[in-house]
């Protein structure tokens, strides 16, 4: 072997010992807190949803599930046909009893929609035509939101969360505005609500570094024996 050759070989192995680390990094997944920590939970029942039409109140419902279903983080219940609510958790009276007795959680929480609606937007654009001349033009869109208002307690009634958030949505703009871009940009939006309500209470999953693999670099291949 080339001497030359041998000392850089020689040189890179002994960085490789001294710094324990060659090859790639290794990452893994890590829960980061969300914005308000339920702590070591794994349970959470849904207990009611009131407010808003009863096509939004569904539409927040499939689409939270379907978010923690998603994050992977939290169990969650669907517990509405017991008819109780926050209040009801923790103050010993039947409906409550029941449903904590019948639904092991470690979470019961409830949202209430307002504001869920849309409105048709316009606005006057100036743009050119095929000659070159400049013309106004009316484009018009529907701009929906809807808030959330959620309330999550422990077994024994403690509050432990209780926050708002707003989801938002517009249809695209165009000559002319369609009934069915309004219930789109409504659903869309109320499905905005629930995917932030879901980011607000469950922990997001980051990567982190662990560390590099030992495995020494490879010799060189195009070495030739001396």
């Amino acid at each position: 072997m080339d001497k030359s050759r041998a000392v850089a070989t020689g040189a890179a192995l002994l960085a490789c010992a001294l710094a324990s680390s060659c090859g790639p990094a290794v990452s893994h997944a890590r829960p980061a807190p969300a914005p308000y920590d339920l702590g070591p939970v794994k349970t959470l029942a849904l207990v009611s949803v009131r407010g808003g039409p009863s096509e939004a109140r569904d539409r927040f419902v499939d689409e939270l599930l379907s978010q923690e279903w998603r994050r992977g983080s939290y169990e969650v219940i669907d517990a509405r046909d017991f008819g109780a609510t926050t209040r009801d958790v923790g103050t010993g009276g039947p409906r409550g009893e029941d449903l904590v007795s019948k639904v092991r959680a470690d979470v019961y929480f409830e949202a209430e929609l307002s504001g869920c609606g849309s409105r048709l937007e316009s606005e006057v654009v100036n743009e050119k035509d095929r000659d070159g001349n400049e013309v106004s033009k009316t484009r018009r869109w529907y701009g929906a939101a809807c808030t959330a208002s959620l309330e999550m307690v422990d077994p024994r009634g403690s509050v432990l969360a209780s926050f708002e958030v707003t989801g938002r949505s517009e249809s695209s703009k165009g000559e002319t505005a369609l009934d069915s871009d309004q219930d789109d940009a409504l659903t869309n939006a109320v499905a905005d609500a629930a995917e932030k309500a879901a980011s607000a209470f469950t922990p997001r999953k980051t990567a982190a570094e662990t560390g590099r693999s030992r495995k020494a670099p490879p010799a060189d291949a195009s070495r030739k024996k001396g």
